[in-house]
């Protein structure tokens, strides 16, 4: 996939691309049997929504799942990504957050993802995109990501606060800091069949609801960083941030 100039365009402004249908028939229904596959197996670097609890989010399953391996490296995704941030990539996490129906899952709150990047990786510059695919249906019911359009165009805000939640990979912001970002640019929620994809800035303003609705919600988010964007202070183990900097070549198809 190539993004037109007017969809990058369209990035630039507003920080994220909703593109549907990005990924449908055969190969839509690979990535939803891997899914179930991954949640069938429970996997030491999974991150619980507590002790003994549900799981919040399904780190690094494209090691132990060929397709999502293969979803890495699909042009579909990954050319994005090259044209967004305008050179090689690789990929920096991978996971799958589920939704759980009637409130399994909590949601995430108002947060962007390039200050934890800096302050616990080391992460020079924002140099990186998040690649998200929907592999259910998201609509209103269950649990969709909210974003803040051209939010990201701030940079990385003041004011915010770290969770204390073991594993939590984002920076919460303060409601004043969340509250004048929508009223300047409004609120927007990213809904879409399976399929969709959507492409969105790490300093976004985005957050999501617990899925009180009978049905499920699993998204699965690549992140990819530019090769030249190197940590240069790496905390975090490879499951959560990749310091793997091979540049990564599209293929056509998943071959998984």
């Amino acid at each position: 996939m190539t993004l037109s100039d007017a969809q990058i365009a369209d990035y630039r402004e507003n920080g994220f691309l909703l593109i549907p249908e990005a990924i449908t028939g055969a190969a839509l229904k690979a990535l939803q049997q891997a899914k179930d596959r991954v949640i069938a197996r429970p996997r030491e670097w999974d991150f619980l929504e507590s002790e003994g609890g549900p799981v919040r989010a399904y780190n690094a399953c494209h090691w132990d799942e060929p397709v999502f391996a293969d979803l890495v490296t699909l042009a579909t995704t990954l050319e994005p990504a090259r044209q967004i941030l305008g050179g090689d990539v690789h990929l920096f996490q991978f996971k799958m957050n589920p939704k759980a129906p009637f409130g399994g899952s909590t949601g995430w709150a108002w947060h962007q993802d390039y200050p934890r990047w800096q302050t616990a990786d080391g992460m020079p510059e924002n140099r990186a995109v998040n690649v998200a695919v929907f592999l259910d249906d998201v609509t209103e019911f269950n649990g969709p990501l909210f974003v803040v359009p051209g939010s990201h165009r701030n940079g990385v805000l003041e004011g915010t606060e770290q969770s204390l939640t073991p594993g939590l990979t984002a920076l919460n912001l303060t409601h004043d800091a969340v509250a004048r970002a929508i009223d300047a640019g409004g609120l927007v929620s990213a809904k879409g069949a399976a399929g969709t994809m959507l492409i969105f800035d790490p300093n976004i303003i985005h957050a999501s609801t617990s899925n009180i609705s009978p049905f499920t919600r699993h998204t699965v988010y690549l992140t990819y960083n530019h090769v030249e964007n190197r940590l240069v202070n790496p905390t975090r183990a490879q499951h959560i941030a990749s310091t793997d900097y091979t540049p990564l070549v599209a293929q056509t198809a998943l071959a998984g």
